[in-house]
Formats: C-alpha cells, structure tokens, sequence
C-alpha cells in the first residue's frame, strides 16, 4: 500500500498540532519544539497494556478460536448438507460446499487482513 503525499502531509500536519502537544500536555511525551524531538515521557507507562503484545496473543487466540469453531461448523454443515442433498445432482452438492468453504475462506481473509493493517500501522509509527 503506497501512501501519497497529500496522505503523510495531513498526518504530520495533524500529529505536529494536534496530537503530539496533546500528548505532551498529557506527559505520554517529552516534546522539544527547538530540537524537533520526541521522546518517551513519564506518563508513558499507562498505555502499555495497550500496546502490549501479550493483549494482541490474547486477542488473536481468541480470533482463531472462532475460525476454528466456524471451520467445525462449516465441516458438519457439508456433511449434514452431503446427507440432506444426496438425492440432488453431484453438482448442487459441489455448488453448496464450495458456498460452504468460501465463506469460511472470507472469514480467514478477513482476520489476516486485520492482521496485515495491525502490523502496517504500528510499523509506520
């Protein structure tokens, strides 16, 4: 994902006068106007539970845990649709599992996606 220019000038238009005063108001920050530097303030420690990774294991746990569920879900749906559908046409039965799995495939995409942009984010701060 290629970001334009017009996109960082607004971010750092925003962070210079908005955020980074903010946080240092706040003592998240140590802001020095002359030097243009920003270091970790005093404050700082109250965001660590959430920056941690040990609540980002936690949530990813508990999102593949779910995608887990919905896989078991979907596997018993194909077999109980296989029973249901056995007087339908070998192609019905193929439509409604390859229904069944690309749901299931989107469900993953979605989290990996979520996932990607985490990742994109806290590595462009």
């Amino acid at each position: 994902m290629r970001i334009t220019d017009q996109q960082q000038n607004r971010v750092s238009t925003s962070l210079h006068h908005h955020h980074v005063p903010r946080m240092a108001e706040m003592g998240v920050i140590e802001y020095n106007e002359e030097k243009d530097r920003v270091a970790i303030g005093p404050s700082a420690v109250t965001l660590e539970p959430y920056l941690s990774t040990d609540r980002r294991k936690q949530t990813n746990k508990i999102l593949y845990s779910g995608l887990a569920i919905l896989n078991l879900v979907a596997i018993a749906i194909v077999a109980v649709g296989w029973w249901v559908l056995s007087t339908a046409s070998s192609g019905e039965i193929v439509l409604f599992t390859l229904v069944v799995f690309l749901v299931n495939t989107l469900a993953y995409a979605s989290v990996a996606g979520v996932e990607r942009e985490t990742d994109f984010i806290k590595s462009s701060l």
